[in-house]
């Protein structure tokens, strides 16, 4: 089944990748772990732990072999028995490589998903940051494996100030850069806010369109 565009998915709510990855490292932390796990011990773990308040489905057995068999591709995952001993054994799996609670974001054949990289990174670092200019926060968001461009941290912070996510502390001027700060009250959560080809800023935290151009007129 075809994952929602984000802007479909409910405010906030875990995708079901994010479900997924999470009963991955709950349970390899289980007694018997090294026994490997299955698609249907993910699919019962996602919804038996689920919090009280939230109403989840199962998610659907292809939805799971799909993303772990790129946790595969990826290194992330092993498979424990890939020899089958009886006809209807089941697939069982192992954690080898848990990089935290962010899902690895990657493609059918366990490819890095670079859209949205750079600002899913930029979104994660201000909030740590108390002030910033956008070369500070292109570098401190850059990794080995992706580099954030300084035009890019430009566009970003761009469209969050006018959104109301960041403020500028001190104006830019010759030889001294524009500096930054963000706005803590306005922390809606783990989802980077998105700008979208109508250049308007939305956020999946809260599952609505928080600025557009528009609005300043």
């Amino acid at each position: 089944m075809a994952r929602k565009p984000i802007h479909l998915q409910a405010a906030g709510k875990l995708t079901p990748r994010d479900r997924i990855w999470a009963a991955v490292r709950a349970l390899d932390r289980l007694p018997f772990a090294s026994l490997g796990f299955t698609y249907a011990d993910i699919a019962d773990f996602s919804v038996e732990h689920a919090p009280a308040e939230a109403r989840v489905r199962r998610i659907e057995e292809d939805t799971i072999k799909t993303y772990v068999e790129s946790l595969v591709e990826a290194g992330f995952v092993k498979r424990t028995n890939p020899t089958r001993t009886a006809r209807y054994e089941p697939a069982r799996f192992q954690l080898v490589r848990d990089i935290g609670v962010h899902a690895p974001r990657l493609t059918k054949a366990g490819k890095p998903v670079t859209q949205g990289a750079s600002r899913l990174a930029m979104w994660r670092v201000m909030r740590k940051l108390r002030q910033f200019t956008r070369v500070e926060l292109a570098a401190k968001a850059s990794t080995e494996a992706h580099q954030v461009a300084v035009e890019d941290a430009r566009s970003y912070v761009h469209h969050l100030v006018k959104a109301g996510y960041v403020a500028v502390v001190t104006p830019g001027r010759p030889s001294h850069p524009e500096v930054y700060s963000f706005i803590p009250s306005r922390n809606t959560g783990p989802l980077a806010p998105q700008i979208q080809r109508v250049r308007h800023v939305y956020d999946p935290n809260l599952g609505r369109v928080v600025w557009h151009p528009e609005a300043d007129a």
